[in-house]
């Protein structure tokens, strides 16, 4: 079975889907057809992954595509699938796997960070909000899912939390996350949303095993600098609310 998400360029055994190659998860199937294919997508790509699902569809009749359409962004849909791919390898019934993957997903929360949180677009923010952001600097982290009501000074980690990125952060950043340091983990992350450099994604999941695997690993993404390994490319087909 293969996990790709629409949006990354991959991590670990996870096939990325970038959008500039509208074939992409052709071609990774092309190298296994019988394969059984989860994508995972946000919700404003979901479109770009119906079209590849479709062309598979097409051209690979023998590949069993599903889609699940998430709030997520791409950053936490790559680490859950490394996440459940590394807990459960045993997994062999797609059912399974999209479960294990709805699961997981309701527990993580997609966030972002802006020094400038006022022009963010996709994020609810108030009128206070703004304002703290535009005139004295004060910019949280924000809930991108699940949306929740934060209060003023947006997300803070909790004890044991676990938080991905995929880079560097900036100083402010740092400071708000108030001790917590960040997992880094390889990979690229497209998002129309969250133009490059002027906003950064983040991931948290609660400590401990990824449920119901029974494993005792307390569930690490693929971490950087991962070894130079084969990647696959790319998946898609319909839609399942997650």
């Amino acid at each position: 079975m293969l996990i790709a998400v629409v949006g990354t360029s991959g991590l670990g055994r996870v096939a990325g889907v970038l959008s500039g190659s509208p074939a992409a998860l052709l071609r990774v199937v092309a190298d296994r057809p019988d394969t059984d294919v989860v994508v995972l997508t946000s919700g404003h790509a979901r479109a770009s992954a119906q079209r590849q699902a479709d062309l598979v569809a097409a051209a690979r009749p023998s590949a069993r595509v599903s889609v699940i359409t998430s709030p997520h962004h791409a950053l936490t849909l790559t680490v859950v699938a490394d996440r459940v791919l590394a807990a459960a390898p045993w997994l062999s019934s797609a059912d399974d796997l999209r479960g294990l993957l709805l699961t997981e997903l309701s527990r993580a929360r997609s966030l972002v960070w802006s020094p400038a949180a006022w022009r963010l677009r996709g994020v609810d923010l108030g009128v206070g909000a703004r304002l703290r952001s535009l005139v004295g600097g004060r910019n949280p982290v924000l809930d991108i899912a699940p949306a929740t009501d934060i209060g003023p000074d947006g997300w803070l980690p909790a004890a044991g939390d676990r938080v991905y990125t995929t880079g560097p952060l900036p100083a402010p950043l740092t400071h708000r996350l108030d001790g917590h340091h960040p997992q880094r983990v390889t990979t690229l992350v497209e998002d129309s949303r969250f133009a490059s450099g002027s906003a950064w994604l983040l991931t948290s999941v609660p400590f401990g095993p990824v449920t119901g695997t029974g494993s005792t690993d307390p569930g690490a993404a693929t971490p950087e600098p991962p070894a130079a390994r084969p990647r696959p490319a790319a998946v898609d087909r319909e839609s399942e609310a997650a």
